[in-house]
């Protein structure tokens, strides 16, 4: 890691959003789906943790009490949607609210990006530290679509908290807005998630590796 990247860390926060109920799927936790064998949360913990940031916040929801435990050895944090009925808007929120009064660099990640690797988070925290002054926020921008994970500053965590309910919904980024970097790249990795069966299927033929649900989540 470079020294820039070195020092951006000691003050990052990275927010991951696992609370989905994961309807499209028959109702079962994406983020348990197994890489190599791995479940596919733990993958992409594994590759955060490598950033070595500050601290990181697994926001936990319909499925909190089978993912919980996966997670529950590496060092993070983790917090519970209180209410049984909640929005994308409210997990990113409620990871926002634990991450430590030092991390003025915030990554929003969701659950399910099975094909990103260390290289692509460090690439994407490179272009943000490259930012230009007036710039406050970063995500990759992928053949006109909007990819994940995406980085801010505090300025803008603040302006989104106080003035967007729609924030982490998808639907915010495609507002005008100023101080927002829409990064091109032609890395389909910062797009490929997992919704549904199809993409799973895609994911397979695309990448030579296989998403499988363990054994207790099959149907």
């Amino acid at each position: 890691m470079t020294p820039d990247l070195a020092a951006l860390s000691d003050r990052l926060g990275i927010v991951l959003i696992a609370a989905g109920e994961g309807l499209r799927l028959g109702s079962r936790p994406k983020c348990l789906l197994q890489l190599a064998g791995e479940p596919l949360i733990k993958c992409q913990l594994n590759n955060l943790l490598a950033l070595n940031p500050a601290s990181i916040v697994v926001v936990l929801g319909h499925h909190g009490d089978v993912i919980e435990p996966v997670i529950a050895h590496l060092p993070l944090q983790t917090i519970r949607q209180p209410a049984a009925r909640f929005t994308q808007a409210d997990s990113v929120r409620l990871g926002l609210s634990l991450l430590p009064s030092r991390c003025d660099h915030i990554m929003i990640c969701p659950c399910d990006l099975p094909a990103l690797t260390v290289d692509d988070y460090r690439e994407l925290l490179s272009v943000y530290l490259a930012r230009d002054p007036g710039v406050h926020f970063v995500g990759p921008w992928v053949n006109g679509l909007p990819g994940n994970p995406v980085v801010f500053d505090t300025y803008f965590r603040d302006e989104l908290l106080a003035n967007d309910a729609v924030i982490g919904s998808g639907k915010w980024r495609d507002r005008p807005r100023t101080g927002v970097l829409k990064w091109h790249t032609d890395n389909n990795r910062y797009r490929f998630d997992i919704d549904t069966d199809a993409d799973r299927r895609a994911f397979e033929l695309q990448y030579g590796q296989t998403l499988r649900w363990p054994g207790y989540l099959e149907t």
